[in-house]
């Protein structure tokens, strides 16, 4: 009987030894999360059933759930220009025709690049330290949401998202999962604004593009 308590313990023992790292390997590549990057995309907008190149936004800043076939499309919220999405959202663009990719129609001009739609704010807690929070606004100037970036995300508005297979310095000489925060731009902009904008995934054409429908 002692005897196989001890062998169970060491199955446990050899069991958790392998199931750990798998755990974190796993995790690396996202595999607990229901959404991933758009990272091996090229990300297009549709226009008048035509899809052209939506640069400069970023397909590995753009997001979206594994499943469905017009799904939410998710923006990274630092280090990236979310008033783009606006115009698009607005039809504050321009297309121009271009040959280079056959699999698209041509490219987005934006209107101009100014951020008339999102406000950073400092707040000063202390004569060194301060937090920056980013304030969204409508077309007609008023506030529709407010983002912290010290808050932790809701998972509503704001989800933190795994970037499949890459890592990231964590600045203590060791290196972690990338895992940043995504703005939910289809709910923003459904809630708010009364503007649809979803992702539609081709995976053969490598092509993720943003479909959009103004709700009234």
């Amino acid at each position: 009987m002692k005897g196989r308590r001890v062998l169970w313990g060491v199955i446990i023992l050899v069991a958790a030894t392998l199931l750990i790292p798998g755990y974190f390997i796993a995790r690396t590549y996202g595999l607990f999360h229901n959404e991933v990057v758009l990272t091996k995309y090229q990300l297009a907008v549709d226009v008048d059933g035509e899809q052209v190149d939506a640069w400069p936004l970023l397909a590995g800043f753009a997001a979206t759930d594994k499943q469905g076939e017009l799904r939410p499309l998710y923006y990274r919220l630092e280090g990236s220009d979310l008033n783009m999405l606006y115009q698009l959202a607005y039809g504050q663009f321009e297309v121009e025709a271009s040959e280079d990719n056959p699999f698209l129609a041509g490219r987005v001009q934006y209107g101009h690049l100014e951020s008339d739609y999102i406000e950073t704010r400092k707040e000063y807690v202390n004569a060194k330290e301060y937090r920056q929070d980013m304030i969204f606004y409508n077309d007609r100037k008023e506030p529709i949401f407010t983002y912290d970036p010290d808050a932790k995300a809701d998972g509503d508005m704001v989800k933190e998202i795994i970037t499949a297979g890459m890592t990231r310095s964590n600045g203590r000489g060791g290196s972690g999962v990338v895992e940043d925060k995504y703005l939910n731009v289809t709910r923003l902009f459904e809630e708010k604004l009364g503007i649809s904008m979803r992702v539609q995934v081709d995976r053969d054409r490598r092509l993720a593009t943003i479909h959009m429908e103004r709700l009234k």
